[in-house]
């Protein structure tokens, strides 16, 4: 599946914001999708990655909003932990 002009937009207003902003949070398993031991803005571009342009499953707890899915609704979770001071993964 190719990335749509939206998720290529999304993409790149997420990497504006976190080159300006949002250090990673605490070291945490829940919501490290790439499994680096952070969880911050490269699990939410892993996140987007296999949910929308065909990318590798991930390789940690990407399940950040606890609902038993790994879907939007974790990206959505992550951008909102990391910048805008919403909740931490669950």
């Amino acid at each position: 599946m190719k990335p749509t002009p939206g998720i290529r937009r999304a993409a790149a207003a997420i990497l504006a914001i976190a080159l300006l902003s949002g250090a990673p949070l605490a070291a945490a398993a829940v919501g490290d999708a790439n499994d680096d031991g952070a969880v911050d803005v490269l699990d939410v571009f892993y996140l987007i990655n296999h949910l929308f342009a065909g990318g590798a499953a991930p390789l940690g707890n990407a399940d950040a909003d606890g609902s038993g899915l790994v879907d939007v609704g974790d990206v959505f979770y992550l951008i909102n932990a990391l910048f805008a001071g919403g909740p931490v993964p669950l």
